[in-house]
């Protein structure tokens, strides 16, 4: 279950029942599900954009919720051809240091930048994109289902996989 602290007994948390918002009691101060406009009541990643918008990526397809007003609204991924079969199963999102979000999926990893309509995926057949992180140097690193971490080798758009020891000595994963 994904959980962020926003302040001070100010709790949110992804279920399969939907995002549920904690306060300083432990009481349930919100709720959404799909009957509020989640696509999915399925949360599998949530992602603070700024101070005032949190992304919630579900089974569904990702969202965005406007925190002081609690409105949910769609993210536009554009009109590339394979953005709707992106907007399914988001597990994972990463803000990077070009402020650039990476949407992780069963599959591809998506690269948006938010306010406009640009959009970039790469397909990884059989690798879900299960976590993302950026070490020092910028090379961006998955983390899957398999056991193994991947570097996104941006010369042949394809990730090289590593695993254990490799992968720490090379820096993977740090952010």
């Amino acid at each position: 279950m994904p959980m962020l602290e926003l302040g001070p007994g100010d709790y949110w948390i992804g279920t399969g029942r939907g995002l549920v918002r904690l306060d300083h009691t432990m009481a349930v101060a919100d709720r959404f599900t799909a009957e509020d406009g989640l696509p999915n009541n399925w949360v599998h990643t949530l992602h603070l954009i700024d101070e005032r918008t949190l992304l919630v990526g579900t089974q569904g397809g990702p969202v965005l919720l406007d925190l002081p007003s609690r409105r949910l609204t769609e993210v536009n991924l554009g009109d590339h051809p394979g953005a709707r079969r992106l907007d399914q199963f988001v597990l994972s999102a990463f803000r990077d240091q070009s402020d650039v979000l990476w949407l992780g999926t069963a599959g591809a990893l998506a690269r948006v930048t938010l306010g406009s309509d640009r959009f970039t995926k790469h397909l990884y057949p059989g690798h879900r994109a299960i976590s993302v992180a950026e070490d020092a140097v910028g090379r961006l690193w998955l983390g899957g289902n398999d056991g193994r971490l991947r570097y996104v080798d941006w010369e042949t758009q394809q990730p090289a996989s590593m695993r254990g020891r490799e992968a720490v000595a090379a820096g993977g994963g740090r952010s």
